[in-house]
């Protein structure tokens, strides 16, 4: 345990992007640019699972609507600019401020990219 075996901290910092892998997997961290939210902002992507972890800007509300009626688009765009320069092949996002992980078509739909699908409730799909 560390406070039987104390050590000191070690401190790593970002510039703008790095990769940590184990040989087996990797894990890519980068720099969030031009952020309206917060400039020390870092997203996680996992390549080989197309995966997206990030911290605030878009934060699906539970539910089928990819729009959080809260917020308004601009940090989500901010995601969506940064994941197209930096040529990120994102299949799911997994939102840190969210109940689950959700398709990378939810950002697009929620910055106004894709079409909101209208769903019908699930009562009427049951036909009661």
């Amino acid at each position: 345990m560390l406070s039987q075996n104390p050590k000191p901290p070690l401190f790593e910092t970002v510039r703008e992007n790095k990769v940590i892998t184990d040989g087996t997997r990797t894990m890519e961290l980068y720099h969030l640019q031009n952020s309206g939210h917060n400039v020390a902002t870092l997203i996680v992507y996992l390549p080989k699972e197309g995966l997206l972890y990030y911290g605030d800007g878009y934060n699906p509300p539970p539910g089928d609507n990819p729009i959080d009626p809260a917020r308004t688009p601009e940090y989500g765009i901010d995601l969506y600019r940064n994941i197209t320069l930096l040529n990120l092949n994102v299949k799911t996002i997994a939102p840190a401020h969210s109940t689950r992980a959700v398709p990378y078509d939810n950002l697009k739909r929620a910055i106004g990219l894709l079409p909101v699908e209208s769903h019908p409730p699930a009562a009427q799909l049951s036909g009661k």
